[in-house]
């Protein structure tokens, strides 16, 4: 693939209007499929006074080799940001393996934020972009497999527990037979005329009642949340009855 960048015009280019030839160029050697060579200036001063990162996309010959070693010659004792490598691009991504020159990968992934260039970039240097490739694969693995493992933990630590859950349930089945008991009783307790059985059951309601609240409270938090809103109201019904027993006592 030869660049059909206007390698003479670089230097008159605002960053705006080279970001628009190598977006082009990137599509191009995307469509082609092809594994081609890459010259890089991580730090270039475009005409409109900002400074980024040149990358051109091509074989390295003609015309292009001869730019990148005027530029080396004249960037040597300054800059020192040139570069030559391999590059290609595959599922949007752009792989680049600086091979030859004083580029750094820090300074070209700075330099390639500043021009914007649409693509996700993966740079290495003297590594193989395959290799590149596969590090990513594995590291997004890696990845992966760690936040299933979180997940896992997080299910763990937020299932129910099957026992205490039915414990629960039960203890709450057996208060609200109690309850119903004591609705029964309540006429009598309106009246101020309860018996002895009568205050036995109310007995049997209230031990009830703290055996369950003892459970309840002494779950962990996910476990008490199906029963917020029933033991309110078990508290709330508590206290009206047990208000009319104090009457009755007295």
């Amino acid at each position: 693939m030869k660049t059909k960048i206007e390698l003479s015009r670089l230097a008159e280019m605002s960053i705006k209007e080279f970001q628009a030839d190598a977006q082009r160029e990137f599509k191009r050697l995307a469509a082609s499929g092809e594994t081609t060579n890459i010259v890089v200036l991580t730090d270039f001063d475009f005409k409109c006074g900002n400074t980024g990162a040149v990358v051109i996309v091509g074989d390295y010959s003609g015309e292009l080799q001869k730019f990148y070693k005027e530029q080396k010659a004249v960037r040597a004792k300054t800059q020192k940001d040139y570069g030559v490598g391999a590059c290609y691009v595959k599922d949007g991504q752009v792989y680049i393996d600086l091979q030859e020159g004083a580029a750094k990968v820090a300074d070209l992934t700075k330099g390639l934020k500043k021009v914007k260039i649409n693509f996700d970039t993966i740079i290495t240097k003297n590594a193989a972009p395959e290799k590149a490739e596969a590090e990513k694969t594995e590291s997004h693995t890696k990845e992966a497999a760690k936040e299933v493992e979180k997940e896992v933990e997080k299910d763990k630590k937020t299932e129910l527990n099957p026992a205490l859950n039915a414990a629960l349930a039960q203890g709450l089945d057996k208060v609200k037979i109690q309850f119903q008991k004591m609705r029964d009783i309540l006429p009598r307790a309106v009246a101020n005329s309860m018996t002895k059985e009568d205050f036995g059951v109310f007995a049997l309601l209230q031990q009830q009642i703290q055996q369950w609240f003892a459970s309840f409270t002494a779950a962990p938090t996910d476990e008490q949340t199906p029963y917020k809103e029933q033991a309110q109201k078990l508290k709330e019904q508590y206290s009206k009855i047990a208000a009319l027993i104090q009457k009755n006592k007295g």
